[in-house]
């Protein structure tokens, strides 16, 4: 059975992609926290939901509930996947 990263070829650039824009992003609003802290001495409503925001995407999804829709559906293609 082959990886996701084997099967598909663009696979490894997305997520090249998308840890450097997650790591910039990281980056700037480090930044502008510190600098704003720094300045202001004082960090708005708009810092915390830039920060949680932040955190919050780096996150993984929530597992649907056993039973669900989703978790059947999923429960099917893994099926299928090993049965090749």
């Amino acid at each position: 059975m082959t990886d996701g990263l084997e099967s598909n070829p663009r696979a490894v650039s997305v997520i090249v992609c998308a840890t450097l824009t997650v790591a910039i992003a990281a980056t700037i609003v480090v930044l502008r926290l510190i600098t704003r802290w720094k300045i202001l001495k004082y960090l708005g409503k708009d810092d915390w939901c830039i920060a949680i925001a932040l955190v919050s995407l780096d996150s993984p999804p929530p597992r649907p509930p056993p039973g669900s829709l989703s978790d059947r559906v999923n429960t099917r293609r893994i099926a299928f996947l090993h049965s090749k």
